[in-house]
């Protein structure tokens, strides 16, 4: 008899494609009305078109009629498997499930009371995420030899077996210099934490979460696939003390869509993103522009993105190699990496798989590449993995060859799922995605030191550029690196990290590079040094900080700052309040145009430039004018910066002497219910709000 498509969740990471919004309505009447045979048919269907959510609420109703039903116990336990992996919750019903089962499952009769035999193959997969290895040998056994030849789940069963002989080798022999601990709740909360991209000197973290938005529909964007939110990008930053501050969601999100990390430049003036705008899921970027990050826009390289499923991507600390994911056809099965050269001409060339040695007949994921160059991380869920997704890496050799991928080993490797690894420069310390038991939510991201994949022969550059005035490092202040006795004699151009300043590059040993650096369009040289690596160290930071006029457009020494400093200005702070829907203040607002005079005074008593900070806030009130109230927020604060600048810039002597940030653009205030004209409720969330510093 017919049985419900089976769906294999193995993929752990972008599943979503839309949002598919809930029939509310339909579900209450048929769990009020329907009869068993009807709901039996519901929740067939709806399993059959992957909507796990509201399958499991009708599976409930189902296992009130017959509790004991292996049928139902079964739906209950396959939903589980599907909804954020929840082995341990489903090992009950499996249980119970697999007390009876038939080859000839009825899938839609409300009278079958036994589970097909899929049923042994989730429990043996249930017990093998648990770590219990005989338990689930056994029952991937007992599958193997009750299943029909033809089941499309005997592949995975098998592959289920030769993972636990891995796994029972790897717990043998655990790697003694490796300590693993969860990032902690500043980063991990009960949603689903993943992919995280750590800066090379490992003081911000980039990473996915799937958590709602505080605003009153927040619900209607749960995918029914896995019961998640749509992903969003988050960014923390280290403190002083070395902890984690809150994540930030990155201004570019949307609620409705996915936005997913992979990779970040070493400036982090680029991120690369998957995003499911466009075919099966594609990688897109964000360029660092006029202090923000832009809309993500499609990655344009010939045949990276095609109309299949392109999941991740990294770029190589040179520049010189890009390695992707994709389920193209005319690979080695399910999810391969594929890698690419850039051409002397800029261009990426033909993508190339990376063949035997890193693919395997299954999924592939999560690429990721040391700064030396001679490391190549990823995921694999195949025949070296000890359960779900292992990290794995491989070696190049002297000839720029690839070595066949080893399994990184326990405990880093759990029986779950392990992937998304990214390390700091020196290589000793690395991030990573697991959804091991004992974590905040259904995957969490954890810390890992190790004393044996640490990067040798290789020199870094960190420069700290401050500036006199406090303004805003401009986007074209660089640095030109050129090696002066490299076989590569061509110029690098290195430009400031934007949320400190820092400029970083990877240099080789032993080896003399001169340093320019410039600014302004035209390039003015603001100074030029030269400076040499060591030839002995086996890691080395090169370590400067520099002080810069912006305006005169030239380097400045300590004495020379204490000589240029005049009469502080005074921190000015204002709010002004909006009324639904709208973005621009009233024309003649008084309190805006005395905020004016008084920037206007502190220019003219002033030799020193100024700072205007500028944060935006729309309350949770539906906009019918605007994309999503984000928009709304984030028009307000551009109108504002608008406004200032037209009006100070009248005045010639003003140009140039301010600059403007947007810092902060939310959408805050208590849940919209129905009470949009309750203006004392939403009013207060409804402002931009400007602060100047000296």
């Amino acid at each position: 008899m017919k049985t419900f498509t089976l769906f294999i969740f193995a993929l752990f990471f972008s599943v979503a494609i839309f949002a598919q919004k809930r029939n509310n309505k339909e579900i209450e009447d048929l769990l009020k009305n329907g009869t068993e045979s009807e709901l039996v048919f519901k929740s067939t269907t709806l399993l059959d078109d992957k909507k796990f959510v509201d399958a499991e609420i009708i599976i409930d109703k189902l296992l009130t009629f017959q509790p004991e039903s292996s049928n139902y116990n079964y739906r209950k336990g396959y939903v589980l498997v599907q909804l954020g992996q929840k082995y341990e919750a489903a090992l009950p019903y499996l249980t119970i499930g697999t007390a009876k089962v038939s080859k000839l499952y009825d899938v839609y009769s409300a009278k079958e009371l036994s589970a097909p035999v899929d049923a042994f193959y989730y429990l043996g997969r249930s017990y093998h995420h648990m770590g219990k290895l005989e338990d689930a040998k056994l029952f991937y056994t007992q599958f193997i030899e009750k299943t029909d030849k033809k089941s499309v789940l005997i592949k995975y069963a098998t592959l289920g077996l030769e993972q636990c002989e891995v796994a029972a080798r790897q717990i043998k022999t655990p790697n003694e210099g490796v300590k693993v601990k969860n990032a902690g709740k500043t980063i991990n909360t009960k949603y689903p934490e993943y992919s995280p991209v750590i800066s090379l000197d490992g003081t911000g973290l980039f990473y996915t979460i799937c958590k709602p938005w505080n605003v009153k529909n927040a619900n209607e964007f749960i995918d029914q696939k896995t019961g998640f939110y749509p992903e969003d990008i988050y960014t923390s930053l280290l403190d002083d003390k070395g902890n984690w501050k809150d994540p930030v969601r990155m201004g570019f999100s949307k609620i409705d869509q996915n936005e997913a990390t992979s990779a970040m430049s070493i400036e982090e003036r680029f991120i690369y993103s998957y995003t499911d705008e466009t075919g099966a899921g594609d990688i897109y970027y964000s360029d660092f522009k006029n202090n923000k990050f832009e809309n993500p826009k499609v990655f344009e390289a010939k045949n990276i993105n095609t109309k299949y499923w392109e999941s991740h991507l990294t770029i190589s600390p040179s520049g010189n190699w890009m390695y992707f994911v994709s389920d193209r056809p005319g690979g080695f099965g399910g999810r391969d990496i594929y890698e690419c050269k850039r051409l002397a001409d800029g261009t990426w060339g033909e993508p190339v798989n990376m063949g035997a040695k890193i693919n395997s007949p299954f999924d592939e994921e999560s690429p990721f590449i040391s700064v030396n160059e001679k490391y190549f991380y990823f995921a694999s869920n195949g025949p070296k993995s000890m359960g779900g997704f292992d990290i794995l890496y491989a070696t190049k050799d002297d000839e720029d060859v690839w070595g066949e991928a080893v399994n990184i080993g326990y405990p880093l490797n759990s029986f779950g799922d392990d992937l998304y690894y990214t390390s700091t420069t020196d290589g000793f310390k690395g991030y990573f995605t697991s959804d091991r038991s004992g974590g905040e939510g259904e995957k969490d991201i954890y810390e890992v030191e190790n004393n044996y994949l640490g990067i040798e022969s290789i020199a870094f550059l960190k420069v700290k550029v401050n500036t006199v005035d406090n303004l805003p490092i401009p986007d074209n202040y660089r640095l030109v690196l050129t090696c002066l006795d490299c076989a590569d004699k061509k110029e690098r151009m290195v430009y400031t990290r934007p949320r400190d300043g820092m400029l970083m590059s990877l240099l080789e040993p032993c080896k003399t590079y001169k340093l320019v650096y410039q600014i302004g369009e035209d390039h003015q040289v603001v100074f030029e040094e030269t400076i040499q690596t060591d030839c002995e160290s086996v890691y080395q930071e090169k370590i400067g900080e520099q002080l810069i006029d912006i305006i005169k457009k030239k380097k400045v020494d300590v004495e020379e700052v204490e000589e240029v400093q005049v009469v502080a200005i005074k921190e000015i702070e204002a709010t002004f309040f909006y009324r639904y829907n709208k973005n621009k203040l009233f024309v003649g607002n008084r309190e805006f145009r005395k905020f004016l005079k008084h920037i206007e005074k502190q220019l003219e008593n002033n030799s020193e430039n100024i700072t205007i900070k500028i944060s935006s806030s729309a309350s949770t009130v539906p906009t019918d004018k605007y994309e999503n109230n984000l928009e709304l927020s984030r028009s307000r604060a551009e109108n504002l910066k608008y406004d200032i600048i037209s009006y100070l810039e009248k005045n010639s002597a003003y140009k140039n002497r301010i600059n403007i940030v947007i810092y902060e653009s939310v959408v805050d205030g208590p849940e919209y219910e129905n009470d949009g004209k309750n203006r004392n409720k939403y009013e207060p969330f409804q402002f931009t709000r400007i602060k100047t510093e000296n």
